[in-house]
């Protein structure tokens, strides 16, 4: 049995024999130990040694094993629920257990088998008919994926997309394979942003078994320059396809019963999965019955699913974090929209629709109100049609909302802002619950009142929820 280094990464290879000096110890390796809930693992590495920077707080529990993190890929003719992430490393940690090891010692032969345990899943190992813990490092796996993924130099090349040829699908994607029983929180990041500013929030939340053995925390990625409308579309698209394959019969009330979040823009698109929009947003940009706007079908039918949004019927809360419900004063400056304008790239599905409606506009048979299509900086201008008509639309009834709100000093609530979003932009009525924290807007997520604020909300949500209690 040994570990060995590869141009794919590093691999277990073969049982073996290790010389004691009592004598020897054989042991076995299974040949299905490498797969876990439809994935292979590869490239395993120990992580009890890393030394983590730029996570608040480490977290490690206590107990034998040795603790590893390892990647994951989708064994062949499986669909996964949401795909783990390519450079997401999942915690693991090896255990041997011996056979009979009273009665082996004293024959000096041992036989034992080399386990794998993912330990966000698994706590103890049975041993002898007791349980025993298992040391975990969780912190160091979530540190290894966040330093291979080098998130921070990517988040202004996606914003830009193809300007710089640079371009990320929208998509969904998780820490863990999904496991049925478990409710899932979709957190969703903000402009030139990335899934990895929820780091210090998810490592935290993750320590807390009350929570990590309840929910599955699902990520949308996306390029934010897009136009909102359309980030939102592409967003509730993949969660009804999530949800579809979770749950294809339609009844499991844990897949049905998710919470998803939003930062900054991210909370723009939140909102959009728990709107009634009914004609509004087309009627503010066209004078055009949409019906009589001539587009190829595939064109008609995708500004259709922007345009007109419902609800989504199995997300049930959301929470907005310095979400700017009525624009932000920075995407308001002549500068900054020129310059995303200039900067921006648009998705060819997006461009299609764009020139083909201004072949319609020159003619007068769009009734178009805008001459080029918008960029998620318009959008959130405090004096652009989109952002006031979105802030008059309000959540649907049967959904349970909160707003977390950062702002930077003590000033009176009507001119404080986070240096980014107003007070006055994030907060809206019919909330739930309203939190202040004191925090600049980028890194409020890590902020710990934020994170305890989540916490908080979490526990009620899995106290009310009808998703059955795992089992001890």
């Amino acid at each position: 049995m040994a570990f060995k280094r590869t141009e794919k990464g590093t691999i277990l290879i073969g049982s073996g024999v290790v010389e004691l000096p009592f004598g020897r110890i054989r042991v076995a390796l299974s040949p299905d130990m490498l797969k876990m809930s439809g994935t292979e693992l590869y490239d395993l590495q120990p992580v009890a040694e890393i030394q983590v920077q730029g996570l608040r707080n480490r977290y490690r529990r206590p107990g034998i094993g040795a603790p590893l993190a390892a990647k994951t890929r989708p064994l062949p003719g499986i669909v996964q629920v949401v795909p783990v992430g390519p450079l997401v490393r999942v915690p693991l940690t090896a255990v041997v257990i011996i056979e009979s090891p009273l009665a082996s010692i004293r024959s000096g032969e041992l036989s034992a088998r080399l386990e794998l345990l993912a330990s966000l899943d698994t706590e103890n190992v049975e041993i002898d008919g007791r349980a025993t813990p298992l040391e975990a490092e969780p912190t160091a796996a979530l540190a290894a994926s966040l330093s291979e993924s080098q998130f921070w130099k990517k988040e202004l090349q996606v914003f830009l997309g193809d300007a710089i040829g640079v371009r990320r699908e929208s998509a969904l994607g998780a820490l863990r394979p999904y496991k049925k029983g478990r409710i899932p929180v979709v957190f969703v990041h903000g402009t030139a942003s990335s899934p990895a500013r929820w780091a210090d929030m998810v490592n935290d939340l993750l320590a807390d078994p009350r929570l990590r053995n309840r929910y599955a925390f699902w990520f949308f990625t996306y390029d934010s320059g897009n136009p909102i409308a359309y980030s939102g579309y592409r967003l509730r698209e993949a969660l009804t396809q999530a949800v579809d394959r979770a749950d294809p019969s339609g009844v499991d009330p844990c897949a049905r019963d998710m919470v998803v979040m939003g930062h900054s823009q991210g909370g723009l698109l939140t909102k959009l999965t728990v709107i009634d929009s009914g004609d509004s947003f087309w009627t503010n940009v066209s004078t055009k019955p949409f019906d009589e706007i001539d587009l190829e079908p595939d064109q008609k039918e995708l500004v259709r699913k922007v345009m007109f949004v419902k609800p989504l019927p199995f997300v049930t809360e959301v929470i907005f974090l310095a979400t700017p419900h009525r624009g932000s004063y920075l995407a308001g400056w002549q500068f900054v929209q020129r310059l995303a304008a200039y900067l921006v790239r648009l998705p060819s599905d997006i461009v299609s629709v764009s020139s083909s409606l201004a072949t319609l506009s020159a003619t007068g048979a769009s009734g178009l109100a805008f001459t080029r299509m918008p960029t998620s900086i318009d959008n959130m201008s405090p004096g652009h049609r989109f952002i006031k008509q979105f802030a008059r639309i309000p959540v649907t009834r049967t959904v349970t909302a909160h707003s977390i709100i950062s702002v930077e000093d003590d000033s009176p609530l009507d001119q404080a802002s986070d240096g980014v979003v107003k007070y006055e932009s994030a907060h809206i009525e019919g909330v739930a619950s309203e939190l202040i924290v004191r925090s600049p807007h980028s890194g409020m997520q890590s902020a710990p009142q934020s994170i305890e604020e989540v916490r908080r909300i979490l526990l009620e949500h899995s106290s009310a929820s009808a998703c059955p209690l795992p089992a001890d």
